[in-house]
């Protein structure tokens, strides 16, 4: 369901939504099987998402956040580095 939908959301509320469970269940279910909250799986899959797009693909930085999902680049940029301690552009070069 992330693998589908990540570009549209990256809340636990909603995928809990799509799936007609309480986001608590949700995160039960997803710890039971990762060892991880279910917010940490969703980040972590649209971060392997946003790094192959950066490294498979000569898109342009703004054009890598629009095409998962983020509005507005600062967003996006924000967003990689709280998740890696690197920009994406510090990333870019370091490929």
């Amino acid at each position: 369901m992330v693998e589908k939908n990540y570009t549209k959301t990256r809340n636990v509320k909603d995928y809990a939504a799509l799936l007609h469970i309480s986001s608590k269940h949700l995160n039960k279910i997803v710890q039971d099987v990762t060892l991880n909250t279910a917010k940490h799986f969703i980040d972590n899959y649209v971060i392997l998402e946003i790094k192959r797009s950066i490294f498979s693909s000569s898109l342009s930085l703004k054009e890598v956040a629009y095409q998962n999902g983020f509005d507005e680049v600062t967003n996006f940029s924000k967003y990689f580095k709280n998740h890696t301690d690197l920009s994406p552009k510090e990333y870019k070069t370091t490929l």
